[in-house]
């Protein structure tokens, strides 16, 4: 099987949210989401595409402290990943860094691909929603939630699957 950077990017996002909304369990929702949100980066810096966490933000920090807040976001995904030197070591892990994440890597994939797929409308939808306190652009936070008015967001999984299954015209 042949697979594109992109395409392998693209399923682990698609994946990642969807485990987001149905699954009890936080990190491998969470691994997914970065492991499509760096190929995402990586290929973005190469297309002008940045990540608004990790470039865009990162430029507003102090530059004596970028170093400091940029071990504090990747201590989650390495924690994830890597435990050559610090096998018995436990992590305080905050599981709405999820949110964030997800929301940056949906923005770099539709910024990339120019489309978006069922499960990246759905979790912008949610995400828009359910953050509406903090989005200045109440156009867009407007554009995502009026696709989900009529569906709850209070249940995650419930918000997940009325809504996949409104654009699926089921």
């Amino acid at each position: 099987m042949e697979i594109t950077k992109l395409k392998a990017a693209e399923n682990q996002l698609n994946t990642g949210i969807e485990l987001f909304f149905t699954s009890p369990d936080p990190v491998s929702p969470y691994t997914l989401i970065h492991a499509a949100h760096e190929i995402l980066m990586n290929i973005g810096r190469t297309r002008g595409v940045e990540s608004h966490i990790k470039e865009k933000f990162l430029r507003m920090i102090v530059p004596a402290r970028r170093k400091e807040f940029l071990r504090k976001i990747n201590a989650a995904p390495n924690f994830f990943k890597h435990a050559g030197r610090d096998p018995s070591t436990t992590l305080e892990f905050k599981p709405e860094q999820i949110e964030f994440l997800a929301w940056d890597a949906c923005i770099m994939f539709r910024d990339l691909i120019r489309r978006e797929s069922h499960q990246t409308i759905i979790f912008k939808s949610w995400f828009y929603m359910k953050n509406s306190d903090l989005i200045t652009d109440s156009g867009l936070a407007a554009k995502y939630s009026s696709a989900a008015k009529n569906i709850r967001i209070e249940n995650k999984k419930d918000f997940y699957e009325d809504f996949l299954r409104t654009l699926m015209g089921i």
